[in-house]
């Protein structure tokens, strides 16, 4: 999925020598923890100030970015309350989207409640914009963790584990709409759907959830719980996950997407791309920390780290 690897390949290279071209030399990490935001303050003038116009060239980054919905609100949500956690740790919360799950998909698409993304939600340790620029050797074994705990998450789904085995967000989610920890995790999905307030569901960015035939049915709570449980005990499903490049994403903090699949439908193919594919790219590619050696006047030696980025 998403092309062949050569086209991966050709892709990351193109990313990087755009990341690189930029006058404004940090690492993803670097540069996220110096500039982003944790309010929903106006963040135009910091976007166009380190270059990122350049880089992410999506129509769905409108500028100016003003207000509390902008194209840091996800970031933003991770450190506080997301509406659809259904697993979390001390790096990672994996949640269900608002807006229209699985909405690139394409229409019919029966799987669409199978959307899951995980987002890094502390500010401590390595963090990325997204898994198509250059990074750094803990920006990918960072990628790759988020990785494994993404397939970790669809096996405690598959199985309808307790939540009380899938993290604090989802325990203290339970606890405040008077759930038992002990309740399956696909139960306690299904209800939060169907309880999200009002305001949530009609305002931005909203949420509908839309069935094989094309109809929103967020509101009806046999429905819903009917559509994950026949999703989530598919055996003949593959759970992938894929990552929007910065031409065609929103949000400037890395969201790996997941969904579970017979195949990843064409019309996908453009737009995400195999973070399979990326990681195995990356390893690869990587090139380890060197330590020089500097003969100083004195005859002392000094050594130098100098840390490489893969592509």
């Amino acid at each position: 999925m998403g092309g062949s690897a050569s086209k991966v390949s050709d892709d990351l290279s193109y990313y990087a020598g755009v990341w690189n071209s930029r006058d404004v030399k940090d690492s993803q990490t670097e540069l996220f923890r110096r500039i982003v935001p944790d309010e929903g303050v106006d963040f135009t003038d910091t976007f166009k100030q380190n270059l990122l116009e350049g880089v992410f060239t999506s129509d769905k980054i409108q500028l100016p970015m003003l207000g509390s919905y902008n194209s840091n609100y996800l970031w933003r949500d991770m450190l506080v309350k997301t509406q659809i956690p259904l697993f979390s740790d001390s790096n990672y919360t994996v949640l269900h989207p608002l807006g229209e799950p699985g909405r690139d998909l394409g229409p019919g698409h029966a799987s669409k409640v199978s959307h899951l993304m995980i987002v890094k939600h502390t500010k401590e340790g390595p963090i990325t914009f997204n898994e198509m620029l250059p990074s750094t050797p803990s920006e990918v074994l960072d990628l790759e963790e988020r990785l494994r705990v993404l397939n970790l998450v669809f096996s405690k789904l598959r199985e309808n584990k307790p939540l009380h085995q899938c993290g604090q967000r989802v325990v203290d989610r339970a606890r405040e709409m008077g759930v038992d920890g002990s309740s399956g995790i696909r139960d306690f999905f299904s209800l939060m759907i169907t309880s999200l307030p009002e305001d949530v569901r009609t305002g931005r960015p909203g949420y509908k959830l839309l069935n094989a035939q094309g109809v929103d049915v967020a509101n009806d709570a046999v429905a819903v719980k009917n559509i994950v449980n026949e999703v989530f005990a598919d055996e003949s499903l593959t759970g992938v996950a894929l990552i929007q490049t910065p031409a065609h994403c929103s949000q400037l903090v890395s969201h790996i997407h997941g969904f579970l699949v017979p195949e990843v439908p064409e019309c996908m193919k453009d737009t995400y791309v195999d973070c399979e594919e990326i990681l195995k790219f990356k390893k690869e590619n990587m090139v380890e920390t060197i330590v020089d050696v500097i003969e100083e006047d004195d005859g002392a030696q000094l050594s130098r780290t100098t840390t490489h980025m893969a592509s």
